[in-house]
C-alpha cells in the first residue's frame, strides 16, 4: 500500500523554519528588499500562515496526537510560543530588537488563521 505523503505537515516544518531563519537572522545578512513593506503586516501573515498550515497538519494528517476538541488550544499554543520565542530572541541577535507590536502583529495572524480554519472547518 503507498503511504500519503504528509504534505501539510512537511509544508508546517518547512513555514516553521521560514519564520525561524526571517526573524533570527542578522539584519545586515538579509536580502536588501527594494520596495517598502509593512513589517507588521509581514509578521501577521508569516503567523496567519503557520497557524493554517499547523492546524490542517494536525487535523488531516495526524501531525500530532490530540482530539478533535484540542486542535485549535494546541495550536495557539504552539504557534504563541514560537511567536513569543522569536520575539524574545531577537534581542540577542545584532540588528534585531524586541518589538511588542511586532509580537501582537504575530499573535493577530495566529487568531485570524484559527479563525479562517474554524470557519472552514465548521
Amino acid at each position: 500500500m503507498v503511504r500519503k505523503l504528509p504534505y501539510f505537515s512537511i509544508a508546517a516544518s518547512g513555514w516553521l523554519i521560514a519564520i525561524l531563519l526571517g526573524t533570527l537572522t542578522p539584519v545586515q545578512n538579509l536580502p536588501d528588499v527594494s520596495f517598502d513593506v509593512n513589517d507588521k503586516l509581514v509578521h501577521l501573515v508569516l503567523f496567519l500562515l503557520f497557524s493554517v498550515l499547523l492546524t490542517v497538519a494536525i487535523k488531516k494528517e495526524g501531525f500530532l496526537k490530540v482530539s478533535s476538541g484540542q486542535v485549535f488550544v494546541i495550536v495557539f499554543i504552539i504557534a504563541s510560543i514560537v511567536a513569543i520565542a522569536t520575539e524574545l530572541l531577537q534581542y540577542f541577535i545584532p540588528g534585531r530588537q524586541t518589538d511588542i507590536y511586532d509580537l501582537i502583529a504575530n499573535e493577530t495572524g495566529v487568531i485570524v488563521g484559527l479563525l479562517i480554519n474554524r470557519l472552514v472547518y465548521k
